[in-house]
């Protein structure tokens, strides 16, 4: 398998969400990561936000903590 970034965790505070934030720390995460394949574990209720930087879902719906997630990648570009 191809070597991968792997992008562990990200989290803006509750009082800060909805000002761009999170796409800003997502789009320059990816852009510092340049052309490589990027993996990821997302919250499932946050998969089609991942999507609009080019993820896709990668497996089945896991337990992390309690939380559903699902693992997603950026295939190498």
């Amino acid at each position: 398998s191809a070597a991968s970034d792997v992008y562990k965790r990200q989290a803006v505070h509750s009082k800060r969400r909805g000002q761009g934030i999170g796409h800003t720390l997502m789009k320059t995460a990816v852009a510092r990561c340049g052309k490589r394949r990027i993996v990821l574990d997302a919250q499932s209720h946050l998969a089609d936000w991942y999507k609009q930087f080019g993820f896709v879902v990668d497996g089945d719906e896991f337990l992390d903590v309690g939380i559903p997630h699902v693992p997603m990648v950026r295939e190498a570009l």
